[in-house]
């Protein structure tokens, strides 16, 4: 399995081959006619969209590594040891059920807690994300950089609204208060991959969230790294780094006055 790791040819191999498989399988699907079922609460919707979607990619990324495990947010959400790929189908389920256009795919590669490779695909808007460890973050082939904003009242901020405790969401709704008083805008899109994304592309300055999977944001954190950014904990209370494992996400554009005033001015305020 080394093999993989350390072949960088064989990585950007895989990614060429998955992005086209994307473009494919999506250009394929009609959302016209949906049908919605509930995993847990009213708010946690599958389509037969992220079902089909994540087993085409569960036989497409197994033709590719026979060995590697596999980790998807419907069909197989067990933390894996070895090499393994990391799939959300659709990330804005809710978005995509209701026509709202903004939604994504993410597919990565990871080997225990690292991320090999990265893809976020936007099917609307026709863009793929993509970065290999150490070799720098594109979007449809182009190289791309996180912002140069420094201060907090220049900063768009996002977030999302996970599933959470009373006292979680109490604390979110302090954060979002002070979010909009001190930064420049507070954006709730609903797709927590397209939000590092737009990190990593300079589109957005920083992004927290709570309670996340590690398919919301494997990929996107590699994305972010790798176009000069930094990944941290939006929990300080309970954990000292970020554990891509149960994911409580601070993700910026690397300037460390920015994310020192966001943390003073919106973080130590809830």
């Amino acid at each position: 399995m080394s093999n993989y790791v350390n072949n960088n040819s064989l990585l950007f191999k895989y990614i060429d081959t998955i992005s086209v498989k994307l473009v494919e399988i999506w250009d394929k699907i009609d959302p016209k006619s949906l049908h919605i079922s509930l995993k847990g609460s009213h708010r946690d919707i599958v389509t037969e969209y992220d079902l089909l979607i994540e087993n085409k990619l569960k036989k497409i990324l197994k033709g590719l590594i026979r060995s590697a495990d596999f980790m998807g947010e419907e069909t197989s959400n067990d933390f894996k040891d070895n090499i393994f790929w990391v799939v959300d189908p659709i990330d804005g389920t809710t978005n995509f059920s209701k026509g709202n256009k903004h939604f994504s795919t993410q597919v990565s590669l990871m080997k225990k807690d690292e991320v090999l490779f990265g893809i976020v695909y936007d099917p609307v808007r026709k863009e793929l994300f993509r970065a290999v460890k150490g070799n720098g973050t594109y979007l449809n082939g182009k190289r791309i950089h996180v912002s140069k904003t420094s201060k907090l009242e220049n900063a768009s901020i996002h977030t999302g609204l996970q599933y959470m405790d009373q006292y979680g969401f109490n604390s979110l709704k302090n954060r979002i208060a002070n979010s909009i008083l001190n930064g420049r805008a507070l954006r709730i899109t609903g797709s927590a991959c397209l939000d590092l994304a737009y990190i990593a592309c300079g589109r957005t300055d920083i992004f927290f969230e709570q309670c996340l999977k590690t398919w919301d944001v494997s990929a996107g954190t590699l994305l972010i790294e790798e176009a000069g950014g930094k990944i941290s904990t939006c929990n300080p209370v309970e954990e000292k780094e970020f554990n891509i494992r149960k994911p409580n996400i601070l993700a910026y554009n690397g300037n460390e006055n920015l994310v020192d005033e966001f943390r003073r001015k919106v973080m130590e305020s809830d």
